[in-house]
C-alpha cells in the first residue's frame, strides 16, 4: 500500500496525525474535512439567519400541539446528523482509519471489487465535492432567500411567505438539500448508515411537511398567501416530480 511521508505533523487533542499517510488515511481525511466543512457552514448559516429572524420577524406564534408534531423535528435532525457524527467519531479517533465497528455498516466487498480502488476513490471524491457544493448552492441560497422569515416549523409573528430563489421552484429546498446531503454521504462514507438516515429523514418529512404547511395556512398573517404560493409552486422537494 503506498504511503506519503509528511514530517512534523503534531498530536492534536487526542487525534493522532501519523508521519506516513496511506491512501486509505488520505481518503478518510478528505471525507472528514468535507463533512466538517458542511457541518460548520450549515450550522453558522442557520445560527446567523435564526438570530436575524428572531430580531426582525419576532417569535414563532404557531407550533405543533400533538406529541408527533413536537418530536418530528428532533427526529429529522437526528437522522440528518447521526451518520456524520458517527463517521467523524470513528475516523478521528482511529488515526484516520475506519474502525471495525464502523466497517460493519460498510457497503459489501463485492461493490469494492466491481468498481476497483480507483473507481471507489473517484466516486467518493465526486460525492465529497458535491457535498461541499450543496452547502453553498442549497443551504446558502435558501438561507439568503429566507432571511428574517427562517423557522424550523410554524409561522413567525411578522412572517411572510418566501417565493424567491430556490423557493420559486420547490416549497422546501432546504429539505431537498438535506436529503441530497445524505445521498452524497452514502458514497463518501461508503456506508449504509447515511442510507438508513435517509430512510428515517424521508419518513419524518412525509409527516413534517404537511404539518408545517398546515400551520402556515392556519396562520392569519400567512394563510392566504401560502395557499396562493402552493398553487404557483406545486412541487415540495423535487421540481416536476413531487
Amino acid at each position: 500500500m503506498p504511503y506519503i511521508k509528511i514530517d512534523g505533523l503534531p498530536y492534536f487533542r487526542g487525534i493522532y496525525l501519523p508521519t506516513y499517510i496511506s491512501h486509505n488515511q488520505g481518503m478518510e481525511g478528505t471525507m472528514a474535512l468535507a463533512t466538517v466543512y458542511f457541518l460548520c457552514y450549515t450550522g453558522r448559516k442557520q445560527a446567523l439567519t435564526l438570530k436575524k429572524a428572531e430580531k426582525e420577524a419576532g417569535p414563532i406564534t404557531g407550533l405543533p400541539t400533538t406529541l408527533p408534531g413536537k418530536i418530528v423535528s428532533p427526529a429529522l435532525t437526528t437522522a440528518l446528523l447521526s451518520p456524520s457524527v458517527m463517521y467523524l467519531a470513528g475516523v478521528l479517533t482511529n488515526s484516520f482509519y475506519v474502525p471495525s465497528w464502523l466497517e460493519n455498516a460498510s457497503f459489501p466487498m463485492s461493490l469494492d471489487l466491481a468498481v476497483g480502488v480507483g473507481g471507489k476513490s473517484a466516486l467518493r471524491t465526486i460525492a465529497a465535492l458535491a457535498h461541499v457544493a450543496l452547502a453553498h448552492i442549497g443551504i446558502g441560497s435558501s438561507m439568503r432567500a429566507l432571511g428574517a422569515h427562517f423557522h424550523y416549523i410554524g409561522a413567525r409573528e411578522k412572517g411572510r411567505v418566501v417565493s424567491t430563489g430556490p423557493y420559486a421552484y420547490v416549497r422546501h429546498p432546504l429539505y431537498s438539500t438535506f436529503l441530497a446531503q445524505l445521498a452524497c454521504q452514502a458514497f463518501m462514507f461508503w456506508s449504509w448508515l447515511p442510507v438508513a438516515g435517509l430512510g428515517v429523514a424521508v419518513g419524518s418529512l412525509a409527516y413534517k411537511i404537511p404539518l408545517e404547511e398546515s400551520l402556515m395556512e392556519d396562520n392569519l398573517a400567512t394563510g392566504w398567501e401560502y395557499v396562493e404560493y402552493k398553487q404557483r409552486v406545486p412541487y415540495r422537494l423535487i421540481p416536476y416530480v413531487w
